[in-house]
């Protein structure tokens, strides 16, 4: 029999709408924690677009555009360390799921391409709409005025052509790396990996809508779980102080993925 581990987990009881109060939704049951199992041999942790951003100082228009990246860069250092050595050792299967050119220069990544076969596995698909005039203007104008603001386009790309892996998070021999949801579905054939528990950036962005995000991998049948403190939001003005938008993203998660795991929890649990 596989190996089954006991890992203290979190769920949000999203029922019990107690129509008696001014806000029926007040009577759900919430958030709630119990103790799961979770199986070493059907499980990879993901680790998603945990670049090393260049100083304030150095690019100051994509600290303008993405207000949590000193965030993220405080959780690359004092959670994503322990939470990978915790999996490693454990013996459980590491994913790195990055995004831009330099995954060309990591052996993972071309170990991933050769094993997977990639070119086979991609699906045909039809073609992206042609812009015309009035959608490309509406394009621009959100550009300027929504995300990342013109006077930000320039630093932004500088950042992008040194990104990288943060040295806290970059694979070791015989890690996978991939770039697309294809490729990461296909580490998991190989392997019977059915649970991908994420950490990363941003929980409310990237985990979930970029390739290998959690909207394409749970639509292929994948729960889809992630570590509360080894992630951040994209937050607004009004959310940032008190990161509600990790908060609600969190709950997303619970209700419409898997669940959520407290750092330490996990760690306990795979020890």
């Amino acid at each position: 029999m596989e190996q089954q581990l006991t890992v203290p987990t979190w769920y949000y009881a999203h029922f019990g709408a107690d129509y008696s109060l001014d806000v029926p939704a007040e009577g759900f049951g919430g958030w709630k924690q119990a103790d799961l199992p979770l199986c070493p041999a059907h499980t990879a942790l993901c680790v998603m677009h945990a670049w090393d951003c260049p100083d304030r100082a150095q690019v100051p228009g994509i600290y303008s555009a993405v207000e949590y990246l000193p965030r993220a860069a405080e959780i690359l250092r004092t959670y994503i360390p322990a939470l990978l050595k915790a999996f490693r050792q454990a013996g459980i299967r590491v994913v790195h799921i990055e995004s831009g050119d330099y995954v060309h220069h990591y052996e993972e990544y071309k170990r991933t391409m050769q094993l997977i076969k990639h070119k086979s596995l991609k699906a045909k698909k039809l073609p992206s709409p042609s812009p015309d005039a009035t959608t490309k203007a509406l394009r621009e104008f959100r550009t300027a005025h929504v995300h990342p603001g013109t006077e930000n386009l320039a630093d932004i790309a500088a950042a992008q052509k040194i990104r990288d892996i943060h040295p806290s998070a970059r694979p070791l021999p015989g890690e996978y790396m991939v770039t697309e949801s294809d490729e990461l579905q296909a580490v998991c054939a190989l392997h019977g990996i059915n649970h991908l528990i994420y950490a990363g950036f941003a929980v409310n962005y990237c985990l979930l809508m970029s390739p290998g995000g959690m909207l394409d991998m749970s639509r292929r049948g994948f729960l889809c779980s992630a570590v509360r403190e080894a992630t951040t939001a994209v937050e607004n003005g009004f959310s940032a102080r008190d990161e509600w938008a990790k908060q609600l993203a969190l709950w997303n998660i619970a209700l419409s993925f898997g669940f959520v795991y407290d750092q330490a929890d996990l760690i306990g649990g795979l020890t």
